[in-house]
């Protein structure tokens, strides 16, 4: 019997108590809350961080740009040499005229600017788009790219 009115008087100074500080228990309440909050977002911006870091990871990708002196020949000899690399996945050769047509489409907006030079062959070069097998193979092969004769950028 003296333990239920032990329980009993416990729980009533508990009601009294937040009744009396109720103020300093909201407040309590909303910093848990607020703190609930911020780790949440942190944690969720954490995860979609490492998904996207993954899906970039698993697409290792460079795009060599030729000087507009390089002709469709030149760039065929050098995709098949670029081709014999083991880390090379796959090649896709883009023309001069398929190119433009990039530049023109991405630049839509200010498409005038770009018509009066349309017929330049400074605006007409070939590019190579090369997926490799591993992402960190990739600056060694950017740079070994970079020592290609008639590369403009990699």
């Amino acid at each position: 019997m003296k333990k239920i009115r032990v329980i009993w008087y416990t729980v009533k100074q508990g009601i009294k108590n937040i009744a009396k500080n109720f103020f300093m228990v909201m407040a309590s309440v909303l910093v848990v809350f607020a703190v609930l909050v911020v780790l949440g977002s942190l944690l969720l911006t954490s995860k979609n961080l490492q998904s996207v870091m993954k899906q970039f990871s698993d697409r290792a990708e460079v795009q060599i740009n030729f000087d507009y002196e390089v002709t469709q020949e030149e760039a065929e000899k050098m995709m098949a040499a670029i081709g014999e690399d083991p880390r090379v996945e796959s090649i896709v050769l883009i023309p001069k005229e398929e190119n433009l047509n990039r530049i023109l489409e991405y630049f839509s907006e200010e498409r005038d600017l770009f018509e009066a030079y349309k017929d330049s062959e400074k605006l007409q070069f070939i590019t190579l788009e090369i997926s490799l097998n591993e992402f960190a193979n990739g600056e060694e092969f950017v740079e070994e790219a970079k020592m290609l004769s008639g590369v403009d950028n990699v």
